[in-house]
C-alpha cells in the first residue's frame, strides 16, 4: 500500500483554503477537535493519525465511539478555535499542543455544518498538528477510554469496498414534526445508511486494562474529518449494485427502492451528486 507522509500532508495543507463557517451559533453549539499525525513507527512507513476511544458515558451522543481528540468550545476560549483545541486536548489526553518543542500546527480542514429544523444546529471545525517528539499520554478515564494511532493510508488508500455499512434510526425530536416523523418511519425513510471503516489502533494506551481495542472503526464526523486530511476531501461513499443493471448507486436507506428513487432524481437534477454519493445530507 502506499504512504502517506507528513511532509507530503503539510504541503498540502498549507495550499488549501479550507471552507470555514460564517455561522453565528452560541458558544456551545461550536466544537473543535486536534487531529494529531506523527511520521509512521518504521522506515516506509505511512505517517498515522492520534484516534480515541471516547468513554461510555449516559446521555454522551457520542460515547464509546472513536474520535479525534476535543470539545465544545467554552467562553473561557473567548472565540479562539485553537486554544479550544488546546483546552480540550489537554483534558482528554494530557498532553499540550502549545508546547512548540513537541507539537507544530500544520493547518486546517473545512469546516463541518451540522443542520436540525433547516438551520445550522453545531458547527465542528478540525486543526490538524505534527508531533515532532515522543510525548507522554494522561487518560482522563471519565473522557477516554484508550487512544491509538492509525495510519493515514488506511484512509487515504480506503475504496467503497472497504466500508461496513450500519443503519441509525433517525430519533423523534431530531428536528422533524412528530407526524413528519411518523410517516417516514411508516414508508422506511428513518433508517439511513452510515459507513464505517474498520481500523486498527496502533501502541494503544487503556484507561483501564479490561478496555478493547478490538473491532473498532470511523464512522460519522470523524471519518469525513479523517477523509479531509488523508484523501483531500475524496468521499468515501456506501453504494448498492442494482443485481439487475449491474450499476452502482448511493446507499442511503434501509430499502433498495427508496434509493433508487434518489438516484433516479439526482441523475435527472444533480448528476454530480449521483456520481459522488453526496446528493442527501442529514
Amino acid at each position: 500500500m502506499p504512504t502517506i507522509t507528513v511532509s507530503q500532508l503539510a504541503a498540502r495543507l498549507s495550499q488549501e483554503e479550507p471552507f470555514l463557517s460564517a455561522a453565528v451559533t452560541p458558544v456551545k453549539s461550536r466544537a473543535m477537535v486536534g487531529c494529531i499525525v506523527r511520521p509512521g513507527s518504521e522506515p516506509g512507513q505511512s505517517a498515522e493519525m492520534l484516534t480515541i476511544l471516547r468513554a461510555i458515558r449516559e446521555g454522551d451522543p457520542w460515547s464509546g465511539q472513536t474520535a479525534f481528540p476535543g470539545g465544545r468550545c467554552e467562553i473561557e476560549d473567548d472565540g479562539d478555535d485553537l486554544a479550544t483545541v488546546i483546552r480540550e486536548v489537554r483534558e482528554e489526553v494530557g498532553i499540550n499542543l502549545a508546547d512548540e518543542t513537541h507539537y507544530r500546527l500544520l493547518g486546517r480542514v473545512s469546516d463541518i455544518e451540522i443542520y436540525r429544523r433547516g438551520r445550522i444546529h453545531m458547527v465542528i471545525g478540525c486543526l490538524v498538528f505534527e508531533q515532532l517528539a515522543p510525548d507522554s499520554l494522561n487518560l482522563d478515564p471519565r473522557e477516554v477510554s484508550a487512544v491509538g494511532w492509525v495510519p493515514l493510508s488506511l484512509i487515504g488508500y480506503a475504496t467503497s469496498d472497504d466500508l461496513h455499512n450500519t443503519y441509525w434510526t433517525v430519533p423523534r425530536g431530531w428536528g422533524l414534526p412528530s407526524y413528519l416523523h411518523g410517516y417516514l418511519e411508516l414508508i422506511g425513510l428513518n433508517r439511513v445508511a452510515l459507513a464505517t471503516l474498520p481500523i486498527v489502533m496502533r501502541d494503544p494506551v487503556k484507561a483501564r486494562p479490561d478496555v478493547s481495542v478490538d473491532d473498532l472503526s470511523l464512522w460519522g464526523i470523524t471519518l469525513q474529518f479523517s477523509t479531509m486530511i488523508a484523501r483531500a476531501g475524496s468521499p468515501l461513499r456506501l453504494y448498492r449494485k442494482l443485481p439487475i443493471f449491474g450499476v452502482r448507486i448511493p446507499r442511503k436507506f434501509n430499502s433498495i427502492f427508496h434509493d433508487l428513487l434518489v438516484a433516479l432524481y439526482h441523475s435527472t437534477y444533480n448528476r454530480r451528486g449521483l456520481r459522488d454519493g453526496s446528493a442527501m445530507h442529514l
